[in-house]
């Protein structure tokens, strides 16, 4: 009688143990990478305006978020972007082309503009804002918003991302 509580003792403790490191680890494994909310897009004065919030971003990383399109060259954009609400991040717009967007809108490479944040300049949230002057949007059937992290020997994957069709502008 005694083995029988001793295997009986080693089984509810070996089920707890698990069902403890499940739960434990549980918030490790659902941590969400960085998101937009859904864009705006207005046309104001032969402009097209695209704005987004960006959250989510984890401590250390590295991050660009950017407009692109399928074809020669980024759309010529004027770029804005604030950290936390209002305060102007100091960060160059710059050029790149995105890869690893086959899966999410079945193109590639993404010719992008916008700007890149380094793991000292991770903010909570960043409102970023696109303005492109409405004949150039007009040159691009589809343009692509997204947010992309570093995932280590220069490997940028999408996080978030939204493909925009002509008919919105």
């Amino acid at each position: 009688m005694g083995g029988e509580m001793t295997n009986r003792f080693l089984s509810v403790s070996i089920l707890l143990i698990v069902f403890l490191a499940i739960f434990l680890s549980a918030p490790i494994f659902a941590q969400a990478g960085a998101s937009m909310t859904a864009p705006v897009v207005r046309n104001m004065e032969g402009q097209v305006v695209v704005t987004t919030r960006v959250t989510g971003f984890s401590s250390g990383g590295k991050y660009r978020i950017g407009i692109g399109c399928v074809g020669a060259n980024a759309p010529k954009a004027n770029v804005e972007a604030l950290k936390n609400g209002d305060q102007p991040l100091s960060l160059e717009a710059k050029n790149w082309v995105q890869s690893n967007t086959k899966d999410w809108w079945q193109v590639e490479p993404v010719q992008s503009i916008g700007i890149y944040i380094g793991p000292s300049d991770i903010p909570e949230e960043v409102l970023f804002r696109i303005s492109i002057a409405k004949e150039d949007a007009d040159q691009h059937e589809k343009m692509y918003i997204f947010v992309s992290k570093d995932y280590g020997s220069d490997t940028w994957y999408l996080e978030d991302g939204v493909e925009l069709e002509k008919k919105y502008w």
